[in-house]
Protein backbone atom coordinates (compact mmCIF):
# COMPACT_ATOMS: atom_id res chain seq x y z
CA UNK A 1 0.00 0.00 0.00
CA UNK A 2 1.46 3.38 -0.65
CA UNK A 3 2.13 5.93 1.74
CA UNK A 4 1.15 8.82 0.16
CA UNK A 5 -1.95 10.46 0.42
CA UNK A 6 -4.29 9.51 -1.78
CA UNK A 7 -8.34 10.43 0.03
CA UNK A 8 -10.67 7.70 -0.81
CA UNK A 9 -13.74 8.40 -2.05
CA UNK A 10 -16.45 5.49 -2.57
CA UNK A 11 -19.92 5.31 -3.97
CA UNK A 12 -21.61 5.41 -0.64
CA UNK A 13 -23.18 8.81 -0.29
CA UNK A 14 -23.79 9.41 3.50
CA UNK A 15 -25.56 11.71 3.49
CA UNK A 16 -28.55 9.86 2.84
CA UNK A 17 -27.79 6.53 3.69
CA UNK A 18 -30.37 4.20 6.07
CA UNK A 19 -28.18 2.99 9.32
CA UNK A 20 -30.75 0.55 10.10
CA UNK A 21 -30.42 -0.77 5.74
CA UNK A 22 -26.96 -0.56 6.06
CA UNK A 23 -26.79 -2.77 9.41
CA UNK A 24 -29.16 -5.45 7.95
CA UNK A 25 -26.90 -5.82 5.15
CA UNK A 26 -23.88 -6.21 7.57
CA UNK A 27 -25.54 -8.55 9.03
CA UNK A 28 -25.70 -10.83 5.34
CA UNK A 29 -21.97 -10.34 5.49
CA UNK A 30 -21.17 -11.27 8.87
CA UNK A 31 -23.31 -14.77 8.52
CA UNK A 32 -20.89 -15.55 5.30
CA UNK A 33 -18.53 -16.03 8.32
CA UNK A 34 -20.88 -18.98 10.16
CA UNK A 35 -20.03 -22.07 9.56
CA UNK A 36 -22.89 -24.42 8.93
CA UNK A 37 -23.74 -28.02 8.18
CA UNK A 38 -23.18 -27.32 4.23
CA UNK A 39 -21.14 -23.76 4.35
CA UNK A 40 -17.73 -25.25 5.31
CA UNK A 41 -14.92 -23.82 5.54
CA UNK A 42 -11.48 -25.47 5.08
CA UNK A 43 -7.96 -24.98 5.78
CA UNK A 44 -5.47 -27.34 4.12
CA UNK A 45 -6.90 -30.63 5.44
CA UNK A 46 -8.68 -29.09 8.31
CA UNK A 47 -12.39 -28.45 7.38
CA UNK A 48 -14.85 -26.25 9.65
CA UNK A 49 -18.00 -27.89 12.04
CA UNK A 50 -20.62 -26.26 12.50
CA UNK A 51 -21.23 -23.76 14.77
CA UNK A 52 -17.46 -22.34 14.54
CA UNK A 53 -17.10 -18.34 13.75
CA UNK A 54 -14.28 -17.25 11.59
CA UNK A 55 -12.73 -14.05 12.95
CA UNK A 56 -12.12 -13.31 9.63
CA UNK A 57 -11.51 -15.87 5.77
CA UNK A 58 -8.30 -13.85 5.55
CA UNK A 59 -5.14 -16.10 5.19
CA UNK A 60 -1.32 -14.97 5.11
CA UNK A 61 -1.12 -12.82 1.55
CA UNK A 62 -4.55 -12.05 1.39
CA UNK A 63 -4.81 -9.19 -1.25
CA UNK A 64 -1.03 -8.60 -0.21
CA UNK A 65 -3.01 -6.81 2.55
CA UNK A 66 -2.11 -9.10 5.29
CA UNK A 67 0.56 -12.14 6.67
CA UNK A 68 -1.94 -12.56 9.13
CA UNK A 69 -4.79 -16.08 9.85
CA UNK A 70 -7.61 -14.86 11.32
CA UNK A 71 -9.16 -18.17 10.17
CA UNK A 72 -9.82 -19.62 13.07
CA UNK A 73 -12.61 -19.24 16.12
CA UNK A 74 -11.58 -16.78 19.11
CA UNK A 75 -13.99 -17.04 22.17
CA UNK A 76 -14.70 -13.90 22.64
CA UNK A 77 -15.08 -12.27 18.96
CA UNK A 78 -17.80 -15.23 18.65
CA UNK A 79 -19.79 -14.42 21.55
CA UNK A 80 -19.84 -10.81 20.73
CA UNK A 81 -21.21 -12.25 17.06
CA UNK A 82 -23.73 -14.55 17.67
CA UNK A 83 -26.42 -12.14 19.53
CA UNK A 84 -25.88 -9.63 15.99
CA UNK A 85 -27.44 -13.21 13.96
CA UNK A 86 -30.94 -13.73 15.56
CA UNK A 87 -33.45 -11.43 13.12
CA UNK A 88 -32.47 -11.94 9.97
CA UNK A 89 -35.67 -13.01 8.11
CA UNK A 90 -34.12 -15.44 5.84
CA UNK A 91 -31.29 -17.32 8.11
CA UNK A 92 -32.60 -19.61 10.56
CA UNK A 93 -31.95 -18.41 14.11
CA UNK A 94 -32.39 -21.83 16.00
CA UNK A 95 -29.97 -23.01 13.63
CA UNK A 96 -27.38 -20.77 14.09
CA UNK A 97 -27.99 -20.53 18.12
CA UNK A 98 -28.04 -24.75 18.01
CA UNK A 99 -24.62 -25.17 16.01
CA UNK A 100 -23.22 -22.39 18.20
CA UNK A 101 -24.02 -24.09 21.38
CA UNK A 102 -23.18 -27.33 20.19
CA UNK A 103 -19.62 -25.92 19.11
CA UNK A 104 -18.97 -24.10 22.25
CA UNK A 105 -19.46 -27.37 24.48
CA UNK A 106 -16.47 -28.62 21.99
CA UNK A 107 -14.39 -26.20 22.32
CA UNK A 108 -14.86 -26.15 26.46
CA UNK A 109 -14.03 -30.12 26.71
CA UNK A 110 -11.12 -29.68 23.97
CA UNK A 111 -10.07 -26.87 26.51
CA UNK A 112 -10.69 -28.84 29.59
CA UNK A 113 -8.68 -32.16 28.53
CA UNK A 114 -5.67 -29.67 27.74
CA UNK A 115 -5.90 -27.73 30.70
CA UNK A 116 -6.65 -24.48 29.30
CA UNK A 117 -9.88 -23.50 30.31
CA UNK A 118 -9.66 -19.97 29.39
CA UNK A 119 -7.96 -21.02 25.73
CA UNK A 120 -9.39 -17.86 23.54
CA UNK A 121 -8.89 -19.55 20.19
CA UNK A 122 -9.45 -22.60 18.91
CA UNK A 123 -9.32 -24.50 15.03
CA UNK A 124 -12.54 -24.62 12.59
CA UNK A 125 -12.78 -28.16 14.01
CA UNK A 126 -13.18 -27.29 17.36
CA UNK A 127 -9.27 -27.94 18.22
CA UNK A 128 -7.11 -26.34 20.75
CA UNK A 129 -4.46 -23.86 18.98
CA UNK A 130 -1.33 -22.59 20.59
CA UNK A 131 -2.57 -18.93 21.43
CA UNK A 132 -2.66 -17.15 24.83
CA UNK A 133 -5.99 -17.89 27.76
CA UNK A 134 -7.90 -15.01 28.29
CA UNK A 135 -10.06 -14.49 31.28
CA UNK A 136 -13.02 -12.60 29.81
CA UNK A 137 -13.65 -15.57 27.43
CA UNK A 138 -15.62 -17.61 29.67
CA UNK A 139 -17.85 -14.56 30.99
CA UNK A 140 -18.23 -13.36 27.35
CA UNK A 141 -19.81 -17.49 26.44
CA UNK A 142 -22.05 -16.86 29.21
CA UNK A 143 -23.30 -13.95 28.23
CA UNK A 144 -23.63 -15.23 24.52
CA UNK A 145 -25.65 -18.22 25.65
CA UNK A 146 -27.52 -16.31 27.94
CA UNK A 147 -28.96 -14.08 24.67
CA UNK A 148 -29.71 -17.29 22.76
CA UNK A 149 -31.36 -19.53 25.89
CA UNK A 150 -34.89 -18.92 24.26
CA UNK A 151 -34.16 -19.85 20.90
CA UNK A 152 -32.57 -23.44 21.90
CA UNK A 153 -34.12 -26.53 21.86
CA UNK A 154 -34.58 -29.07 24.72
CA UNK A 155 -31.06 -31.02 24.16
CA UNK A 156 -29.19 -27.87 23.31
CA UNK A 157 -30.66 -26.01 26.20
CA UNK A 158 -29.18 -28.61 28.49
CA UNK A 159 -25.76 -28.12 26.98
CA UNK A 160 -25.86 -24.30 27.18
CA UNK A 161 -26.90 -24.83 31.11
CA UNK A 162 -23.86 -26.98 31.04
CA UNK A 163 -21.81 -24.56 29.62
CA UNK A 164 -22.55 -21.99 32.01
CA UNK A 165 -22.29 -24.21 35.10
CA UNK A 166 -18.49 -25.07 34.00
CA UNK A 167 -17.48 -21.52 33.05
CA UNK A 168 -18.89 -19.77 36.61
CA UNK A 169 -16.81 -22.07 37.84
CA UNK A 170 -14.03 -21.43 36.37
CA UNK A 171 -14.75 -17.64 36.69
CA UNK A 172 -14.82 -17.98 40.39
CA UNK A 173 -11.74 -19.56 40.71
CA UNK A 174 -10.24 -17.02 38.20
CA UNK A 175 -11.35 -14.03 38.76
CA UNK A 176 -8.30 -12.75 41.04
CA UNK A 177 -5.84 -13.40 38.85
CA UNK A 178 -4.03 -11.66 36.13
CA UNK A 179 -4.67 -11.84 32.35
CA UNK A 180 -3.66 -11.07 28.81
CA UNK A 181 -5.69 -8.35 27.76
CA UNK A 182 -8.19 -7.73 24.98
CA UNK A 183 -5.12 -7.60 22.66
CA UNK A 184 -3.49 -10.20 23.56
CA UNK A 185 -0.31 -8.21 24.32
CA UNK A 186 -0.29 -7.66 27.96
CA UNK A 187 -0.45 -9.85 30.76
CA UNK A 188 -1.83 -8.23 34.28
CA UNK A 189 -5.11 -6.89 35.88
CA UNK A 190 -7.47 -5.72 33.15
CA UNK A 191 -9.91 -3.67 33.47
CA UNK A 192 -11.92 -4.95 30.33
CA UNK A 193 -11.60 -8.41 31.86
CA UNK A 194 -12.77 -7.51 35.20
CA UNK A 195 -15.74 -5.37 33.88
CA UNK A 196 -16.78 -8.43 31.67
CA UNK A 197 -16.35 -10.70 33.75
CA UNK A 198 -18.68 -8.21 36.59
CA UNK A 199 -21.52 -8.38 33.92
CA UNK A 200 -22.07 -11.75 34.06
CA UNK A 201 -22.00 -12.83 37.07
CA UNK A 202 -24.97 -9.99 38.12
CA UNK A 203 -26.31 -11.01 34.99
CA UNK A 204 -26.27 -15.05 36.74
CA UNK A 205 -27.33 -13.94 40.19
CA UNK A 206 -30.84 -12.79 38.93
CA UNK A 207 -31.40 -16.42 37.23
CA UNK A 208 -29.17 -18.70 39.64
CA UNK A 209 -32.11 -21.05 41.01
CA UNK A 210 -33.82 -21.19 37.36
CA UNK A 211 -29.90 -21.83 35.94
CA UNK A 212 -28.84 -24.54 38.30
CA UNK A 213 -26.37 -21.74 40.05
CA UNK A 214 -28.16 -21.16 43.31
CA UNK A 215 -25.00 -22.85 45.13
CA UNK A 216 -22.99 -20.42 44.06
CA UNK A 217 -25.26 -17.59 44.41
CA UNK A 218 -23.34 -16.14 47.79
CA UNK A 219 -19.64 -16.50 45.69
CA UNK A 220 -20.84 -14.69 42.59
CA UNK A 221 -22.01 -12.13 44.87
CA UNK A 222 -19.19 -11.40 46.53
CA UNK A 223 -17.01 -12.01 43.13
CA UNK A 224 -19.23 -9.21 41.48
CA UNK A 225 -18.60 -6.72 44.60
CA UNK A 226 -14.41 -7.27 44.82
CA UNK A 227 -14.81 -6.93 40.90
CA UNK A 228 -16.38 -3.49 41.20
CA UNK A 229 -13.56 -2.17 43.68
CA UNK A 230 -11.20 -3.76 41.82
CA UNK A 231 -12.03 -2.07 38.75
CA UNK A 232 -11.84 1.32 40.67
CA UNK A 233 -7.97 0.68 41.71
CA UNK A 234 -7.81 1.28 38.06
CA UNK A 235 -7.75 5.13 37.93
CA UNK A 236 -4.69 7.50 37.62
CA UNK A 237 -3.83 10.45 36.19
CA UNK A 238 -0.84 9.49 33.92
CA UNK A 239 -2.26 12.47 31.55
CA UNK A 240 -5.37 13.14 32.93
CA UNK A 241 -8.06 11.34 35.27
CA UNK A 242 -8.43 8.37 33.13
CA UNK A 243 -8.43 3.98 33.93
CA UNK A 244 -5.88 2.55 33.25
CA UNK A 245 -6.53 -0.66 31.16
CA UNK A 246 -4.30 -2.79 32.79
CA UNK A 247 -2.03 -2.79 36.03
CA UNK A 248 0.36 -4.90 38.05
CA UNK A 249 -0.91 -4.65 41.59
CA UNK A 250 -3.76 -3.47 43.67
CA UNK A 251 -2.06 0.27 43.72
CA UNK A 252 -2.72 0.31 40.63
CA UNK A 253 0.67 0.85 39.08
CA UNK A 254 -0.33 0.72 35.36
CA UNK A 255 1.64 -2.34 33.13
CA UNK A 256 4.32 -1.09 30.69
CA UNK A 257 3.93 -0.20 26.83
CA UNK A 258 1.52 -1.53 24.78
CA UNK A 259 -1.08 1.02 25.88
CA UNK A 260 -1.62 -0.34 29.30
CA UNK A 261 -1.96 3.24 30.38
CA UNK A 262 -4.09 4.74 27.90
CA UNK A 263 -6.24 1.84 25.55
CA UNK A 264 -10.33 2.06 23.91
CA UNK A 265 -10.68 -1.19 25.43
CA UNK A 266 -11.06 1.22 28.53
CA UNK A 267 -14.81 2.52 26.30
CA UNK A 268 -15.11 -0.62 25.08
CA UNK A 269 -16.00 -2.40 28.33
CA UNK A 270 -18.91 0.17 28.27
CA UNK A 271 -20.58 -1.91 25.31
CA UNK A 272 -19.86 -5.45 26.73
CA UNK A 273 -18.97 -5.29 30.50
CA UNK A 274 -20.55 -3.81 33.57
CA UNK A 275 -18.95 -0.47 33.46
CA UNK A 276 -21.39 2.16 33.81
CA UNK A 277 -21.25 4.89 30.22
CA UNK A 278 -22.47 7.80 32.54
CA UNK A 279 -19.00 6.85 34.84
CA UNK A 280 -16.92 10.71 34.89
CA UNK A 281 -13.83 8.64 34.88
CA UNK A 282 -14.91 6.62 32.04
CA UNK A 283 -15.53 9.61 30.14
CA UNK A 284 -12.57 11.17 31.11
CA UNK A 285 -10.87 8.16 29.51
CA UNK A 286 -12.66 8.48 26.51
CA UNK A 287 -12.10 12.15 25.81
CA UNK A 288 -7.93 11.24 26.41
CA UNK A 289 -8.35 8.14 23.51
CA UNK A 290 -10.65 10.07 21.21
CA UNK A 291 -7.62 13.33 21.93
CA UNK A 292 -4.90 11.18 20.61
CA UNK A 293 -6.12 10.21 17.78
CA UNK A 294 -6.98 13.62 16.52
CA UNK A 295 -4.48 15.93 17.82
CA UNK A 296 -0.82 15.56 18.36
CA UNK A 297 2.08 13.32 16.63
CA UNK A 298 0.35 10.45 16.65
CA UNK A 299 -3.20 11.66 15.14
CA UNK A 300 -4.22 9.71 12.20
CA UNK A 301 -4.53 11.90 8.98
CA UNK A 302 -7.12 10.71 7.57
CA UNK A 303 -8.96 12.23 10.60
CA UNK A 304 -7.82 15.50 9.78
CA UNK A 305 -9.46 15.22 6.23
CA UNK A 306 -12.44 13.92 7.29
CA UNK A 307 -12.72 17.00 9.48
CA UNK A 308 -12.29 19.48 6.88
CA UNK A 309 -15.18 18.20 4.94
CA UNK A 310 -18.77 20.01 4.19
CA UNK A 311 -19.98 18.24 7.08
CA UNK A 312 -17.20 16.39 9.20
CA UNK A 313 -17.00 13.22 9.77
CA UNK A 314 -15.46 10.85 12.29
CA UNK A 315 -12.73 10.82 13.97
CA UNK A 316 -12.00 7.15 13.72
CA UNK A 317 -10.34 5.72 16.62
CA UNK A 318 -7.32 2.96 17.17
CA UNK A 319 -6.50 0.46 19.80
CA UNK A 320 -4.04 3.26 21.50
CA UNK A 321 -1.78 5.52 20.76
CA UNK A 322 1.40 3.60 20.55
CA UNK A 323 -0.13 1.18 18.15
CA UNK A 324 2.61 -0.84 15.83
CA UNK A 325 0.13 -3.79 14.68
CA UNK A 326 -0.72 -3.25 10.94
CA UNK A 327 -2.14 -6.61 10.14
CA UNK A 328 1.03 -6.84 8.04
CA UNK A 329 4.26 -7.07 10.17
CA UNK A 330 6.34 -8.76 7.54
CA UNK A 331 6.52 -5.57 5.11
CA UNK A 332 9.19 -3.65 4.92
CA UNK A 333 8.71 -0.02 5.95
CA UNK A 334 7.80 0.89 9.20
CA UNK A 335 4.71 -0.58 11.30
CA UNK A 336 2.11 1.51 12.44
CA UNK A 337 -0.94 1.24 13.94
CA UNK A 338 -4.39 2.29 11.99
CA UNK A 339 -7.96 2.88 13.17
CA UNK A 340 -9.95 -0.16 13.49
CA UNK A 341 -13.92 0.14 12.27
CA UNK A 342 -15.15 -2.53 15.90
CA UNK A 343 -13.18 0.45 18.04
CA UNK A 344 -14.93 3.02 16.00
CA UNK A 345 -18.24 1.58 16.09
CA UNK A 346 -17.65 0.90 20.17
CA UNK A 347 -17.20 4.53 20.45
CA UNK A 348 -20.17 5.83 18.44
CA UNK A 349 -22.34 3.38 20.63
CA UNK A 350 -20.39 5.56 23.97
CA UNK A 351 -22.66 8.41 22.48
CA UNK A 352 -25.58 6.59 21.66
CA UNK A 353 -25.92 4.93 25.58
CA UNK A 354 -25.02 7.89 26.85
CA UNK A 355 -27.82 10.14 24.99
CA UNK A 356 -30.23 6.91 25.99
CA UNK A 357 -29.49 7.45 29.78
CA UNK A 358 -29.90 11.46 29.30
CA UNK A 359 -33.40 10.60 28.44
CA UNK A 360 -34.06 8.24 30.71
CA UNK A 361 -32.29 9.62 34.01
CA UNK A 362 -31.21 12.86 33.48
CA UNK A 363 -29.45 13.15 36.77
CA UNK A 364 -27.11 10.24 36.28
CA UNK A 365 -24.80 12.63 33.44
CA UNK A 366 -23.07 14.93 34.62
CA UNK A 367 -20.81 17.69 33.00
CA UNK A 368 -18.23 18.41 35.52
CA UNK A 369 -14.00 19.60 35.70
CA UNK A 370 -13.60 15.82 35.21
CA UNK A 371 -16.23 15.16 32.44
CA UNK A 372 -15.44 18.94 30.75
CA UNK A 373 -13.22 17.60 27.94
CA UNK A 374 -15.39 14.67 26.92
CA UNK A 375 -18.60 17.06 26.42
CA UNK A 376 -16.53 19.73 25.05
CA UNK A 377 -15.96 17.00 22.09
CA UNK A 378 -18.79 16.90 20.97
CA UNK A 379 -19.51 20.64 20.90
CA UNK A 380 -21.12 20.97 24.81
CA UNK A 381 -19.53 23.62 27.39
CA UNK A 382 -22.61 24.58 29.15
CA UNK A 383 -24.27 22.26 31.18
CA UNK A 384 -27.74 23.21 31.23
CA UNK A 385 -27.52 22.78 27.28
CA UNK A 386 -31.07 21.33 26.17
CA UNK A 387 -29.15 20.07 23.25
CA UNK A 388 -26.54 17.39 24.83
CA UNK A 389 -28.30 14.15 23.53
CA UNK A 390 -29.18 15.66 20.66
CA UNK A 391 -24.86 16.76 19.88
CA UNK A 392 -24.14 13.09 21.91
CA UNK A 393 -26.20 11.60 18.77
CA UNK A 394 -24.94 13.19 16.53
CA UNK A 395 -21.41 12.67 17.48
CA UNK A 396 -22.33 9.11 17.42
CA UNK A 397 -23.33 9.29 13.67
CA UNK A 398 -20.46 11.33 12.57
CA UNK A 399 -18.23 8.31 13.94
CA UNK A 400 -20.50 5.84 12.09
CA UNK A 401 -20.60 8.01 8.81
CA UNK A 402 -16.37 7.72 8.84
CA UNK A 403 -16.88 4.05 8.65
CA UNK A 404 -19.50 3.52 6.37
CA UNK A 405 -17.47 6.72 3.63
CA UNK A 406 -14.21 4.57 4.07
CA UNK A 407 -16.05 1.01 3.78
CA UNK A 408 -15.19 -0.78 0.83
CA UNK A 409 -18.63 -0.75 -0.91
CA UNK A 410 -19.50 -1.84 2.88
CA UNK A 411 -17.70 -4.76 3.23
CA UNK A 412 -15.21 -3.89 6.36
CA UNK A 413 -11.82 -4.93 6.91
CA UNK A 414 -9.92 -4.66 10.64
CA UNK A 415 -8.57 -1.09 9.86
CA UNK A 416 -8.26 1.38 8.01
CA UNK A 417 -5.11 3.42 6.82
CA UNK A 418 -4.51 5.72 8.77
CA UNK A 419 -3.14 8.03 5.70
CA UNK A 420 -5.21 7.37 3.10
CA UNK A 421 -8.18 5.85 4.62
CA UNK A 422 -8.14 2.54 2.40
CA UNK A 423 -9.24 -0.68 4.11
CA UNK A 424 -6.28 -2.62 5.30
CA UNK A 425 -5.84 -5.68 7.62
CA UNK A 426 -7.82 -8.64 7.42
CA UNK A 427 -10.99 -8.43 5.27
CA UNK A 428 -14.62 -9.35 6.18
CA UNK A 429 -13.64 -9.09 10.17
CA UNK A 430 -16.40 -10.47 11.56
CA UNK A 431 -16.29 -8.05 14.96
CA UNK A 432 -16.44 -5.38 12.66
CA UNK A 433 -19.99 -6.36 11.34
CA UNK A 434 -21.16 -6.78 14.84
CA UNK A 435 -19.82 -3.31 16.35
CA UNK A 436 -21.36 -1.99 13.65
CA UNK A 437 -24.93 -3.54 14.09
CA UNK A 438 -24.27 -3.02 17.81
CA UNK A 439 -24.15 0.42 17.43
CA UNK A 440 -27.13 1.12 15.59
CA UNK A 441 -29.66 -0.85 17.99
CA UNK A 442 -27.88 1.61 20.72
CA UNK A 443 -28.78 4.64 18.66
CA UNK A 444 -32.55 2.88 17.87
CA UNK A 445 -32.52 3.19 21.77
CA UNK A 446 -31.02 6.79 21.90
CA UNK A 447 -32.96 8.68 19.20
CA UNK A 448 -36.53 8.71 20.51
CA UNK A 449 -38.33 11.79 19.67
CA UNK A 450 -35.11 13.58 18.86
CA UNK A 451 -34.44 14.66 14.97
CA UNK A 452 -32.79 12.39 12.99
CA UNK A 453 -30.59 13.09 9.76
CA UNK A 454 -30.88 9.13 9.08
CA UNK A 455 -33.45 6.24 8.54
Amino acid sequence: MASSFNYLSTSVDVSSVSFDAISKYMQVLLLRNFATGTWVFSKGAMQSVKGCVLASPSLPDDRGQTDQDYVHHWIRDAAICIPEALDNPVFMARNICEDYTMFSALCQENAERASRFALACFHIDGTVRDWTSQTDGPAHRILSLLAIEDRLSLQALATARSIIEKDTRYLLSAYKEQTHNLWEETAGFSFYARSVQRKAFLSLIGRADELGLSPYTNDMWAAAEWLGSQMATHQGTYDGQQYYASITGPNGKPVDGRGATLNVDVVMSVVYGSTSCADPVLLSTAALVREAFVQGDRRYRINDADRALPRSRGPMIGRYPEDTYDGNQSDAGPDAGHPWALTTCNFAELYFMLAAKLKSSPGAVIVNATTQKFFAQVGVSDPADPDIAAKLIDAGDRMLEAVIYHSDRLQLSEQFDRDNGYECSVSDLSWSYAAFRSAVRAREAAVGDFPSRHG
